[in-house]
Formats: structure tokens, sequence, C-alpha cells
């Protein structure tokens, strides 16, 4: 469990950011990293902004199976089977023509 821990010394109060660990059944700081003073905290986050990233990357992957999981919900395969027949879906081909074709 990570959390942030104020030390005083010479009358100033410094802060880190510690995370805490079970080691042999009790409770112990696993790491310990400085923070510096509330002022020098406070200048960092003003510099560039608090949480936004200087570059980001973007992936794609998961993309087709959120466009399939909406189509699902928006029952679009219901509403094409609806308007073009159930009979092109039975039969297992991917479309079925409305005429027949010429000889």
């Amino acid at each position: 469990m990570a959390f942030i821990v104020g030390k005083k010394q010479d009358g100033k109060t410094y802060y880190y950011l510690a995370e805490s660990a079970r080691v042999e059944g009790k409770p112990r700081i696993v790491s310990q990293r400085y923070l510096g003073s509330a002022e020098e905290i406070a200048a960092r986050l003003s510099e560039a902004g608090p949480g936004e990233p200087d570059r980001s990357r973007h992936l794609a992957f998961g993309d087709v199976a959120a466009v399939w999981e909406l189509l699902g919900r928006l029952r679009v395969a219901e509403i094409v089977d609806e308007v073009v027949g159930r009979v092109a879906a039975t039969q297992g081909r991917r479309w079925a023509p409305t005429s027949p074709s010429p000889p």
C-alpha cells in the first residue's frame, strides 16, 4: 500500500512516497521515494500540469472486439436478417440474390 508521509527536519517538513507491506507478518515500509518540501512539490506540479504526459503511444488492439460487441448490442445481425431474410443466414451464404441469375 502506498502513502505519503511527512517528516520534520530542522522545523521543515519533507514529504516521501512510502510503500508498506507485511514482512514476516508485520507491517513494514519496504520502499521510500523523496518527493520534496511542499513548495518543491507545488512548483513541480505547476510546471507541466499534473498528470499530463509529454508524449503518448496508441496501440490498436481490441478495436475489432469492441466493434463486434457494439454490433451485438445494437442487434445489427437481427435487423439485417429481418430485412434480407433469414434464408441467407441459415444456408451459410453471405449474400442471397433476390432474383434468379440470367442464364
